[in-house]
């Protein structure tokens, strides 16, 4: 966002759409349609989550084909080169970097469905291990989006992983207790 105009943030013809926008709006319109049809926003999450991941992962290589969403000059062996107004710059190759975060995000998570605990387990986690790595890649971004000097994107990520972290906590714990009290003949339920 260019200088301190609130109002550029609906002007999605000049930079488009920034991906916590579309997950939040995303996930209000699933918590509306659960409400409909009876099922519980967390599992449902949990099921569809590990794939978000994923289509996070092919759709970064959409920053590479528009040269955006690339990082701060660097001489990193990681680098890659860019053709800009400003001439050619190396840099580092963020929307790699996260592509490559979010596809492995995609195969834990997925793995995490065979042997969920609790109702909202795999939700939390993609929130805590995305927003974690966000929080490192924002420093990296040479093009993130301002507000009044601060990174949005990166106050947004400090805000959700301990959000996450809080309520993995609370949940594990509440987990812990219900198995303790369980009696010991009953199974889990599995996906």
């Amino acid at each position: 966002m260019h200088g301190s105009d609130i109002l550029q943030i609906f002007d999605i013809r000049d930079g488009g759409l920034a991906i916590y926008g579309g997950l939040i709006a995303g996930g209000y319109v699933i918590i509306k349609r659960c409400k409909v049809f009876r099922v519980k926003p967390e599992e449902f999450f949990d099921y569809i989550v590990p794939f978000v991941a994923l289509a996070q992962s092919i759709g970064r290589w959409g920053n590479f084909f528009n040269v955006e969403a690339y990082g701060t000059q660097t001489k990193s062996i990681l680098r890659m080169g860019i053709q800009t107004i400003n001439g050619y710059m190396e840099v580092h190759p963020v929307f790699l970097y996260e592509s490559i975060i979010t596809f492995l995000i995609f195969l834990l998570l997925r793995h995490m469905q065979k042997n969920r605990k609790f109702e909202g387990q795999i939700f939390y986690t993609y929130l805590l291990l995305y927003a974690g790595a966000r929080m490192f890649l924002e420093t990296l971004r040479a093009d993130s989006l301002m507000f009044l000097g601060f990174r949005i994107s990166g106050i947004l990520s400090v805000i959700i992983f301990i959000f996450s972290i809080i309520i993995l906590l609370k949940r594990y714990v509440d987990y812990r207790i219900k198995e303790t009290n369980k009696p010991k003949n009953i199974k889990p339920k599995r996906w």
